[in-house]
């Protein structure tokens, strides 16, 4: 069982679990939500899984970018999953679901690897693990962490690999900030650009690369939106940077001193077949 480093550290050892007015809401495809600190998130983030808190998923699938440097044990590999059996977290645990990881592992020895210390330094994946066990403490975890840089070939990969784990009562939840720490103007252009791009269905890569999006996760996006079950668009539920919290990311430039970062909250909703 792998015990959790950042409880208390970067989100609270209790948090609010589900509400009596969860009610039994349709199960969303995905939601994408940041990993900053609970302190400036918390309230977004809690909304969010409260939208789903009800659902009753089967499995919970955390995608997380990876913000470490590469070592040599990683070899090629830039898809990583746990070897442990779960995770405690201050007063909360979550099983891993690890019949499904090995399988991916087995199917996928070139692209996956196991590898419980990427897990250890990043806590972003952590607070998600946290907020699904507080609303879903039955539901098992499938945690994988994969490297921020991805082309549309790795992209494809990434999809098919999500595509065996992802079935029809799974919640799958990608994380991912909304822009690069900048100036208010530009971080909000970035922001700008990533919702618009998002609520149209556009495509992420080519964006990214030149520098017109900053989410540090926006391939771990597309590989999302590439998922046949998806309908190709995704619903802004909240915004926010710094202090500021917002339904959408607003018309105009929201200024602060120094630099931030913008955070977005989204639904993906499943096809109707």
């Amino acid at each position: 069982m792998h015990e959790g480093n950042f409880s208390l550290i970067f989100y609270p050892q209790t948090l609010e679990g589900p509400r009596p007015d969860d009610g039994k809401p349709n199960l969303p495809m995905a939601l994408l939500l940041p990993h900053a600190a609970y302190q400036w998130i918390g309230k977004e983030l809690e909304e969010a899984y409260h939208r789903v808190g009800g659902s009753n998923p089967d499995r919970v699938v955390i995608l997380a970018p990876l913000h470490q440097d590469r070592r040599p044990s990683m070899q090629d590999h830039w898809l990583f999953a746990p070897s442990d059996v779960g995770i405690r977290m201050g007063s909360m645990t979550a099983s891993y679901e690890t019949s499904l990881i090995q399988s991916v592992i087995a199917r996928f020895p070139q692209i996956v690897q196991a590898d419980d210390s990427v897990f250890l330094e990043e806590p972003g994946w952590e607070l998600h693990a946290a907020l699904s066990a507080s609303h879903f403490p039955s539901i098992p975890l499938v945690p994988l962490l994969c490297e921020e840089s991805l082309d549309s070939a790795r992209v494809r990969i990434l999809t098919t690999i999500l595509g065996n784990l992802v079935g029809p009562r799974t919640l799958l939840i990608v994380t991912s900030n909304a822009s690069s720490l900048l100036a208010a103007k530009p971080a909000w252009e970035q922001a700008s650009a990533f919702a618009t791009a998002l609520i149209q269905g556009e495509p992420l890569l080519d964006k990214g690369h030149k520098g017109i999006i900053g989410a540090c996760g926006y391939a771990l996006v597309e590989a999302v939106g590439r998922l046949p079950w998806f309908t190709g668009r995704w619903t802004i539920t909240g915004a926010s940077v710094n202090d500021a919290h917002f339904s959408a990311v607003p018309p105009s430039v929201v200024p602060f001193e120094g630099d931030g970062v913008w955070h977005l909250c989204a639904e993906a909703q499943r096809m109707q077949t």
